[in-house]
């Protein structure tokens, strides 16, 4: 008589919580239903969808280039959908399923868990388009892409494994990656446009960070005291 053991149940093929992959799957798709559509339509887009510091630029705080205060604010967020080309966003959806997964395993799975996984992104693309906007107020081109958001998710993972009784310490590898995520934007920002053909927003991926890594901070805070 044969004796066989029970299979074991098959490994996902990819090991992330589901709204990481959903929000991976939206930024290719997104790239995807950009580079199929027409020339005209893309131009379109980038006008109304991209992030242009200068059509900010205005006496009427909120009308700049844009038409009225929503059509301004829209591309501080709405930029990380658009991507320069498939490398570009090829590399921030790996990235955030990399370090997305350890943050939203923090965060839990729950309705509430999966709501401050998106504003945490969210938070950071919008903090990473402020701090580019801030610091280069008259530039006249496009910016593009999810680095700020994917900036955001590297700081809340190096702080997702920390104990949050020990309050605004920071553990020593989140020091030390941060240091080296410094150097990296350095190193890139002088080599980038010859490298990938177009600039780096290190200033995105700054403002992002720390706007990852305060929101991480502040929701372990409110765990510590009981907040829900």
């Amino acid at each position: 008589m044969d004796i066989q053991e029970p299979a074991s149940p098959r490994e996902p093929l990819i090991n992330a919580p589901g709204v990481v992959v959903v929000v991976s799957l939206l930024l290719l798709l997104a790239h995807l239903a950009f580079t199929i559509s027409p020339a005209a339509m893309q131009a379109i887009i980038i006008e109304r969808f991209a992030l242009i510091p200068e059509k900010l630029r205005s006496t009427d705080l909120w009308g700049g280039g844009y038409e009225g205060p929503l059509a301004s604010a829209t591309p501080f967020l709405s930029s990380a959908l658009l991507h320069a080309d498939w490398l570009h966003v090829s590399v921030n959806a790996g990235f955030l399923l990399a370090f997305g997964s350890p943050v939203a395993r923090k965060l839990g799975d729950d309705f509430r868990g999966v709501s401050l996984w998106l504003l945490l992104v969210a938070l950071s693309v919008v903090a990473g388009s402020l701090a580019f906007v801030i610091l280069n107020p008259d530039f006249p081109g496009v910016v593009v892409g999810a680095s700020g958001g994917t900036s955001g998710l590297m700081a809340a993972a190096l702080l997702a494994g920390r104990n949050s009784s020990d309050g605004l310490k920071l553990p020593p590898e989140f020091w030390g990656f941060t240091l080296l995520f410094a150097v990296s934007n350095l190193v890139l920002t002088l080599i980038g446009p010859a490298l990938l053909g177009g600039g780096l927003a290190w200033e995105a991926h700054l403002g992002g960070y720390v706007a990852g890594a305060c929101l991480m901070l502040g929701l372990d805070r409110r765990r510590s005291s009981g907040v829900s």
